[in-house]
């Protein structure tokens, strides 16, 4: 299926008009990242589709045609790589990766990957491997997996709250009952939940003033951490909209992707265990126009926040939940990051053997997380337009699993090259003469930040975030 096709079946996917990818214009190489999936057109549909719908938008809420949007495949990829292009102080950011992460060999040559950035996961996988809580010696991590079986350790650092995944075939993968439940699912969904007014309107008496910013005027709650979350939220942001990040003390981020994650939005704390900042909570989300959920699937339905809750406060709210596995199947609640699901479900798998490699070959950039969170951007855009056309509330869902599938779905890259990390790495950036005019600055929290702008235009200009990369220091109220 042509680009244009792809793009317009994804766009069908969320109730959109698949003839709306005729007003997307893509100038420019569809292979810049190297690959032997088609990962820099899976950049330009994803984003495609958040501006076509960004475009919608701004068409329902003003009367007015969409506008036409664009996109440069080089742009596209870079920005599935856009903390590679940050800098702090004239200083790159850190690699967001804890020494002992990444791929192992185990027993009967195969492999497993360990997720340790955050601490919590990190204890579990070392009690797991019997290790001291200090350990921080890789070889030491290698030769206590060397003997495991890769399956009986992933259930073992599982079950005790880590995260790992043993390297399956894509074979084996679509052969097991978890791959076989997020085939049966859409690569996004968006549904109508609860009740319709019989009339509705999108709140503000002002009209967005741009088609830039679309989502002027509009209220977004962040429930996301790490990647592909905080990029769906982001793209709202540079549409306009206020995102207010909701955070707490006591939960890890990553510091050296928070500056990146976290532009254009604001970030105040609540802790969600507590009552007091429960009904903080509850009160910014009775006037909130989107939530955005990322957190381990039946943990924010155990605070008593889940969607029938939100929908109960705020019957005209569009949510969007993003999980690994998707809402159906025996994984469905667990934890998963992009280079963990590309582990379980045999796309390092076919890395490693289209490169005729000995060692793991993972996709060039975390091409799940960024896919999806556009994706997820893209059903919240959607959502408001049906929510203003038809009224109620809206829920859109999708998953790493189901992203990663679609991308393996869009056939292998004729002209690939299988060149990516073999083990988990900081980013890299494109050395491509386009990229300077693209880069923006800003003074935030952290210093002079210097970032890559959002990809693709409409109506013939850049996305342009107005706020600095958001630190923890905001009020939980909106403006």
């Amino acid at each position: 299926m042509s680009l244009a096709g792809e793009l317009g079946a994804v766009y069908a996917a969320a109730g959109g008009d698949p003839e709306a990818a005729q007003r997307l214009t893509v100038s420019g190489p569809t292979d810049v990242l190297p690959s032997i999936f088609r990962v820099t057109d899976a950049a330009v549909i994803s984003i495609g589709a958040a501006l076509l719908a960004a475009g919608e938008l701004w068409a329902t809420r003003t009367g007015q045609p969409p506008p036409a949007v664009a996109i440069d495949p080089v742009h596209a990829a870079a920005a599935f790589a856009s903390s590679a292009y940050l800098r702090i102080d004239d200083d790159p950011l850190a690699n967001p990766w804890d020494p002992l992460a990444g791929h192992y060999p185990a027993a009967r040559g195969r492999w497993i990957q360990l997720h340790t950035n955050f601490v919590h996961h990190r204890a579990a996988a070392l009690a797991a491997l019997r290790l001291p809580a200090g350990t921080t010696e890789r070889a030491v991590v290698a030769a206590a997996i060397a003997e495991r079986d890769p399956f009986a350790l992933e259930t073992d650092i599982i079950d005790r709250g880590g995260v790992a995944y043993a390297m399956r075939t894509a074979a084996e993968w679509r052969a097991s009952p978890p791959a076989r439940a997020v085939a049966t699912l859409p690569v996004v969904e968006l549904e109508q939940v609860g009740a319709a007014p019989a009339a509705a309107a999108v709140p503000g008496d002002d009209l967005p003033p741009s088609p830039q910013l679309a989502a002027a005027g509009l209220r977004v709650l962040d429930l996301t951490r790490v990647i592909a979350g905080p990029v769906a939220s982001r793209t709202l942001a540079a549409l306009g909209a206020d995102v207010l990040r909701i955070g707490a003390p006591h939960l890890p981020v990553i510091d050296s992707v928070v500056p990146d994650t976290c532009l254009g939005k604001r970030w105040a704390n609540l802790d969600l265990r507590t009552e007091a900042d429960r009904e903080r909570f509850r009160t910014l989300a009775c006037d909130a126009d989107v939530v955005i959920r990322g957190y381990r699937p039946g943990a924010l339905e155990g605070l008593g926040l889940g969607v029938d809750d939100l929908v109960g406060l705020n019957p005209d709210m569009v949510i969007v939940t993003l999980s690994a596995f998707g809402r159906k199947g025996p994984w469905a609640g667990r934890r998963g990051y992009d280079s963990l699901v590309q582990t379980a479900s045999g796309i390092v798998a076919t890395g490693t053997q289209m490169a005729r490699d000995s060692k793991p070959r993972p996709l060039p950039v975390q091409a799940l997380d960024y896919a999806t969170g556009y994706f997820g951007a893209m059903l919240a855009l959607r959502g408001l337009v049906e929510r203003q056309r038809q009224g109620g509330a809206w829920h859109g869902q999708l998953s790493l699993a189901r992203t990663g599938r679609w991308i393996e779905d869009l056939g292998p890259d004729p002209d690939g090259a299988p060149d990516a990390f073999l083990r988990p790495g900081p980013p890299r950036a494109l050395d491509h003469p386009s990229i300077a005019p693209l880069m923006r600055s800003s003074h935030s929290a952290y210093g002079a930040t210097t970032f890559l702008a959002h990809p693709g235009t409409i109506d013939g200009r850049h996305l342009e975030w107005q706020l600095p990369s958001a630190a923890p220091s905001d009020d939980p109220a909106w403006l």
